[in-house]
């Protein structure tokens, strides 16, 4: 065990303690709060003591105890039971928040089976407290989805959970989505059972990605990234498309900081793959034309702009690939034109170019600017919101190296 690892009591309440090793006073660390599973006290967190997280992100632990006995648990959402023990696990939360040297930004709560019923209950009742959140094999009241799409949130759960059937935290994931979320991931593994912890700590991500987040965090911009897609066919037992890609991955950098792709079969997302790979096996395809592109989503939940897209006919094995990268610069016509109030407006770079691109009034006063920076070679779509514009003739303009090129857009409300 660490050596900063620490029981203590609380009123009836027991729970552990980590602080990061060494304690630098000076600084703030993060603290992460985590809910275990009925009857399972000791063995599912154990991973955030590890070397090769503190290393990185050092943060306190609390990880409070529910025996058996207390047949209220962590509480749930379904029927709105904030439990004893969980709301004395707050009062311990915010008592080390007042004695300790811990960034109140950056908070995290995760909990699994009986503990992620109660990570809910507690992102219910406190919507504003958490920079992020993670529920693995757990469980919500769809009717909470409004406050608890509030916290950014990964969600795992297993297809053939016969003990928290999916349906528990997938129905709330479907409600957040139908209420517009967009600060939500659900990552199902069909065929696993209960054991979430089993799964959830091997995703590439996992060590990390919930210390992205900060709250108040104004999110950064999509990942400016050009992807480059590829297929071959090949039969073996079946037919399976090999569908590869160029790795876009920077660790260094927040905006492509990639977290997964999306690979998109026929306008469908067929599969989610993590940043570590490069390559994915469709045995699935169906007869006839298969169009393939994708994108790259970034820890913040932002999609790049698409890859290219390669059609593929899986009768005749014929292959159509688009070029990867557009062959001059191009500024389109914004659509729709007249607007009200946004409009979406398109443009392509043939080679890595400093890119601006600016609104600006009848009279030539710059009004907004909605690209500046370097961009890779690739096409890209952006949208001006004009709610706070008023109806008229403007311009946008892009430059792009020695490019440049204006056009007209009308505002019409």
């Amino acid at each position: 065990m660490p050596p900063t690892f620490s029981q203590h009591k609380y009123g009836i309440l027991n729970y552990d303690l980590f602080v990061p090793s060494p304690n630098d006073t000076t600084r703030k660390y993060p603290l992460i709060i985590y809910f275990h599973g009925y009857n399972d006290t000791v063995k599912k967190f154990f991973n955030w003591y590890d070397s090769s997280v503190q290393s990185v992100n050092p943060c306190f632990v609390l990880a409070p105890k529910c025996p058996p006995s207390d047949a209220e648990g962590w509480g749930n959402s379904f029927l709105d039971i904030f439990s004893t023990r969980i709301s004395l696990a707050f009062e311990v939360m915010d008592s080390l928040i007042k004695s300790s040297n811990i960034d109140t930004n950056r908070l995290y709560i995760y909990g699994t089976s009986m503990g992620g019923f109660g990570t809910f209950e507690a992102l219910y009742k406190y919507p504003e407290k958490f920079a992020a959140a993670m529920v693995l094999c757990g469980g919500g009241s769809p009717s909470t989805a409004a406050e608890v799409m509030k916290t950014p949130l990964w969600i795992f759960h297993g297809g053939e959970d016969n003990e928290v059937p999916i349906a528990q935290s997938l129905n709330l994931y479907n409600q957040m989505i139908a209420l517009g979320a967009t600060k939500v991931r659900f990552t199902e593994y069909p065929t696993a059972s209960h054991d979430m912890w089993d799964y959830a700590p091997k995703e590439p991500a996992w060590p990390d990605w919930i210390f992205n987040f900060s709250k108040g965090d104004t999110f950064a911009q999509r990942p400016d990234v050009s992807i480059s897609l590829s297929c071959t066919k090949r039969i073996t037992n079946y037919t399976e498309v090999i569908v590869t890609w160029n790795n876009v991955d920077n660790r260094q950098i927040r905006q492509n900081k990639i977290w997964y792709y999306k690979i998109i079969r026929n306008d469908s997302v067929i599969v989610t793959p993590d940043f570590s790979q490069t390559a994915y096996y469709d045995r699935v395809p169906i007869n006839g034309l298969n169009v393939y592109k994708m994108t790259a989503v970034n820890y913040d939940f932002w999609g790049s702009d698409s890859s290219n897209t390669v059609t593929v006919d899986n009768t005749t094995g014929v292959i159509e690939n688009e070029n990867s990268f557009p062959q001059e610069f191009v500024l389109s016509q914004n659509y729709p034109n007249p607007c009200n109030p946004s409009t979406t407006i398109s443009f392509t770079l043939p080679s890595r170019s400093f890119v601006t691109l600016k609104i600006f009034d009848l009279l030539g006063r710059e009004v907004s600017t909605i690209v500046s920076g370097e961009l890779q070679a690739g096409s890209y779509t952006r949208q001006w919101n004009a709610a706070n514009m008023a109806s008229g003739v403007y311009f946008y303009g892009l430059t792009a190296g020695s490019f440049v090129e204006t056009k007209k857009l009308i505002l019409l409300k």
